[in-house]
């Protein structure tokens, strides 16, 4: 059942008992719905009371589990920590490794390029024209070694 949308001037038409009777309509229709809307608090107490059993219940088996079992958790703690330890040791050194090979390659290369430009103006030791694009490379080149 959906609610019409009325206006002032609708109610101002309507005689008292039209009114009356709109609004008793109105009345049963919200009533129909608070039936509705107890039952499902009434399921929601049902579902948090159970709710609260289980995890006392739960709770208690973890207690004694842990009654039961504290000492060897306590004694195999230090090799599960040891052993994410070693995991995250092994990650940092993988990455160090792949910086290490990264600029190996950056000073090789570097190496070249100035091994290069030594051997070109060996070459022209007459006609030393030293121009800055040559020494702007070679200052780059220089600092990555």
């Amino acid at each position: 059942m959906e609610l019409p949308i009325l206006s002032e001037k609708s109610f101002e038409k309507r005689n008292d008992e039209q009114l009356f009777t709109f609004l008793q309509d109105q009345l049963e229709f919200l009533n129909s719905y608070t039936d509705e809307i107890n039952s499902l608090e009434l399921q929601l107490d049902d579902a948090n009371a159970t709710f609260r059993n289980t995890l006392s219940e739960y709770s208690q088996r973890l207690k004694l589990i842990a009654k039961k079992l504290g000492k060897c958790v306590r004694i195999a703690r230090p090799y599960y920590e040891a052993e994410e330890a070693a995991q995250a040791a092994k990650l940092e050194c993988e990455e160090a490794a792949i910086r290490y090979h990264r600029a190996c390659g950056v000073h090789k290369e570097a190496r070249e390029t100035i091994a290069m430009a030594e051997k070109k103006f060996d070459s022209q030791k007459e006609d030393y024209n030293f121009d800055a694009a040559w020494q702007e490379m070679l200052n780059r080149e220089t600092i990555k070694i």
